[in-house]
């Protein structure tokens, strides 16, 4: 997936819709934005957060998975990390998986939503 489509997609899952966005002083709105109720209102935005280089937004993100989810993001990130061969238990891959940049997080929750695409 291309950084863009990661984004869009993590966006999407934690409610960002596309929309108009008004602008001051002028007729008409900017022809896209973002906003979480998706009518231009209360958290309405041009850019989306960014997911792949911003730990605060995806730590934000991983709010919106559900149980079953976390449990497949916690085993994609860890693996993302350090593969389970290159140590020597579990729960140190899981400790190496508390220093996961960004970008792996976002990957990881990709997988873990099943919104991941290898196109």
């Amino acid at each position: 997936m291309t950084t863009t489509a990661q984004r869009i997609a993590i966006a999407e899952k934690c409610g960002w819709k596309r929309c108009r966005i008004p602008t001051q002083g002028r007729d008409d709105p900017l022809p896209r934005g973002w906003a979480l109720n998706g009518n231009g209102g209360w958290g309405a935005r041009d850019r989306l957060p960014n997911y792949l280089n911003d730990l605060n937004a995806m730590h934000e993100a991983e709010k919106v998975l559900d149980a079953f989810q976390w449990e497949l993001y916690r085993e994609e990130l860890a693996e993302s990390c350090t593969p389970l061969s290159q140590c020597r238990s579990k729960e140190q891959q899981y400790k190496f998986a508390m220093h996961a940049t960004a970008a792996q997080r976002a990957e990881a929750f990709l997988k873990a939503a099943n919104l991941w695409s290898d196109k």
